[in-house]
C-alpha cells in the first residue's frame, strides 16, 4: 500500500481547516474589505458612505462572533449597536461631543470582541478553521482598536500626531499609522507628539509583540495533538 507523506498530510489538514467557515470567518472577511478599500476611504461622500457600511459589518459580525451565549450576545449588542448609531451620526453631522463618544464605545467594543474571541480561540479542542480565522481576525481588530484609541486620544488633546504626508481623513491616516506601528515597520510619516499618544504607541507595540510570540504560539501546540493523530493513522494505515 502506498505510504502518504506526514507533511504532505499535514499541510493537507491545514489548507482543509482554512476551508472551514463559521461567526468568526464573517468578521475576518468585513476587516480584510476594509482594509482591501483602504484607497477609497477619503473624505468624499462614497468614501464616507463605504467606511460607514464596512464599520456597520463589522460591528454586526465582531457581536455576531464574540456572542458565545446569551448573555453575552446581550452585551455584544449592547455595545455594538450604539456605536451603530454614533458612525452613521458622525457622516451627517461630525460634532466633537459625537466622535468622542463614537472613540470611546468603538475603544469598549474592540476589547469586548477581542476578548471573547481570543477566548474562543483558546479553548480546548481541535482547531477549526473558525479558530483559525478568529486568531487573524484579532491581530486585525488590535489595528483597528489602536486607531480607535488614536482618534480619541487627538480629539481630546489635539496635535498628539504629527503626520508629514497627511490625506485630510485622519481616521485613515492614523488607521495606516496603527498597523505600522503593530507590525513594528514604523515608516516615520507620522510621529507621536504627546505622553499620551507615545504611551498608546508603546502598548499597542508590545501587544503586538506578545500576540504573535504567545498567541500563534499557543495556537500551534494546541494543534500539534491533532497532526500526531493523523501521522499516527497514516502509519496506521501504511501497516495494514
Amino acid at each position: 500500500m502506498k505510504l502518504r507523506s506526514p507533511i504532505h498530510h499535514t499541510d493537507h489538514g491545514v489548507v482543509e481547516r482554512l476551508k472551514q467557515t463559521g461567526r468568526c470567518s464573517w468578521l475576518l472577511l468585513a476587516l480584510v474589505l476594509l482594509l482591501m478599500v483602504y484607497p477609497l476611504l477619503d473624505t468624499s461622500l462614497m468614501g464616507r458612505v463605504l467606511l460607514g457600511l464596512l464599520n456597520s459589518a463589522i460591528l454586526v459580525s465582531g457581536a455576531s462572533a464574540a456572542s458565545g451565549s446569551r448573555r453575552t450576545l446581550v452585551v455584544a449588542v449592547a455595545f455594538a449597536l450604539p456605536a451603530l448609531v454614533l458612525q452613521w451620526l458622525s457622516l451627517v453631522s461630525p460634532s466633537v461631543l459625537i466622535m468622542r463618544l463614537l472613540g470611546v464605545n468603538m475603544v469598549l467594543f474592540y476589547v469586548f470582541a477581542i476578548g471573547h474571541v481570543v477566548a474562543f480561540v483558546l479553548q480546548p479542542g481541535p482547531v477549526t478553521g473558525n479558530k483559525l480565522h478568529g486568531a487573524i481576525a484579532v491581530y486585525v481588530m488590535m489595528g483597528l482598536l489602536w486607531t480607535a484609541v488614536y482618534m480619541l486620544i487627538d480629539e481630546i488633546v489635539p496635535g498628539s500626531f504629527n503626520i508629514a504626508a497627511s490625506s485630510g481623513h485622519g481616521w485613515a491616516d492614523l488607521l495606516f499609522f496603527s498597523f505600522t506601528t503593530l507590525t513594528t515597520t514604523g515608516y516615520g510619516d507620522t510621529v507621536p507628539v504627546t505622553g499620551y499618544a507615545r504611551s498608546a504607541v508603546m502598548l499597542e507595540q508590545l501587544a503586538g509583540t506578545l500576540y504573535v510570540a504567545i498567541l500563534i504560539a499557543r495556537l500551534a501546540g494546541l494543534y500539534q495533538p491533532s497532526m500526531e493523530r493523523g501521522r499516527s493513522t497514516d502509519r496506521h494505515h501504511g501497516g495494514a
